[in-house]
């Protein structure tokens, strides 16, 4: 289990939606400066396609799913909770 401390504003934009890119996380939880807890349901990630290409071989391409969710009503003194398997 990993926990976040979002000390400023700078912190809640980098944390306002996070990449699940083949990770196994099982949950992630927002505790909120009030004590308050807010679950993020997983199922709503949507998925993103990157494409990289490398430039020493211009004819190999590559397309990964990458799957984002956004973490809505972040505020500075939240802590986002991470369990993963």
């Amino acid at each position: 289990m990993y926990h976040i401390l979002l000390n400023d504003h700078y912190a809640v934009e980098q944390f306002a939606s996070i990449e699940l890119d083949g990770s196994l996380l099982q949950e992630i939880r927002v505790i909120h400066s009030d004590g308050s807890i807010s679950e993020i349901d997983l199922n709503k990630a949507i998925s993103e396609f990157s494409y990289f290409q490398y430039k020493k071989r211009k004819t190999n391409a590559y397309i990964m799913d990458i799957k984002k969710i956004a973490i809505p009503n972040l505020s500075p003194g939240d802590i986002l909770e991470f369990d993963n398997y």
